[in-house]
């Protein structure tokens, strides 16, 4: 993948992960540490040094913990069932830490490893070349999944493997409830690289905010409310106007969230909703909306 898919996954993902440098046990009751980097064996949680991710007593560089102290530490997170999902419950465990280098160094090396798994995949054999916000969709899809996930999706390797963006944004739907904002923010990279193929733009670069600031827009909008107010471009209802009329919507660049803009959105969303339930329709472009049309990166 390009550098700057390498250089930014981390920051890409803390908005939808967090970052918790001490071990906790996520939904499923499964072992994780720093940005969803899953650790469900002691093995595993030892293992981390191994990408530059040292566990640390306090977080202290210079007090590298020893394999007892970390499988410990971790036998202590794992025999408590009613800590899952409760990630602040596991910090007095123990004073084990990665530090904030170790987090992000866990998640390059672990990338580049997965990147291995996926260039066995001949659809994706080629995923070097793609727009660079297509390569950060495959890395997200890998990261929640593990790069094994491909196996049982061959419509999205098709679609990929055939440049056909907008069809692979329809297959990312990972079915778990609170990966909603996930996939859309999945799909919104795809529509980009349509984006970046139809238009020419430089593949290589990242269109999505990460974060972004944008602002909520609704009914009776205007560009001019927002100029000069310090978000990510000054006129965001003719940017969502413009997305939106080439995602194939009736939505002229007016820089007026008028009647027709409404009915635009709605339209796009009512779309999202067919593809992942709860996404909702209400004519409100909030920041899942906006996640979905490529511009930033969804918040929980």
């Amino acid at each position: 993948m390009l550098d700057v898919v390498h250089q930014v996954l981390a920051d890409f993902l803390t908005p939808m992960e967090g970052e918790v440098r001490w071990m906790y046990q996520d939904h499923l009751g499964l072992v994780t540490v720093g940005i969803g980097n899953l650790i469900d064996s002691p093995e595993a949680a030892w293992a981390t040094r191994d990408y530059g991710a040292p566990f640390l007593h306090g977080g202290d560089p210079a007090r590298e913990a020893a394999e007892p102290q970390v499988r410990e530490a971790w036998q202590a997170v794992k025999k408590d069932p009613s800590l899952a999902g409760r990630w602040p419950l596991a910090e007095h465990l123990s004073d084990l830490r990665l530090s904030a280098d170790g987090v992000r160094n866990l998640v390059r090396n672990r990338l580049v490893e997965y990147e291995q798994t996926l260039y066995g995949f001949a659809e994706f054999a080629g995923h070097d070349s793609w727009p660079a916000d297509a390569q950060l969709a495959l890395a997200s899809m890998t990261w929640a999944m593990g790069a094994a996930f491909a196996e049982d999706w061959p419509n999205l390797r098709a679609a990929c493997a055939a440049r056909r963006w907008l069809a692979a944004a329809s297959e990312c739907n990972m079915s778990n409830h609170w990966m909603l904002r996930r996939n859309a923010v999945d799909r919104g990279l795809f529509r980009n690289a349509a984006w970046v193929d139809a238009t020419g733009a430089d593949p290589t670069q990242l269109y999505i905010g990460i974060p972004g600031n944008l602002p909520t827009l609704r009914l009776g909008a205007s560009d001019e409310q927002y100029a000069g107010q310090g978000y990510d471009v000054d006129d965001p209802v003719s940017t969502l106007q413009r997305f939106l009329a080439f995602l194939g919507h009736d939505a002229p660049a007016t820089g007026t969230f008028d009647a027709g803009t409404d009915a635009a959105v709605r339209a796009f969303q009512a779309n999202e909703e067919r593809l992942m339930p709860g996404f909702g329709v209400d004519g409100v472009v909030g920041r899942t909306t906006w996640a979905a049309l490529g511009y930033v990166v969804p918040q929980y």
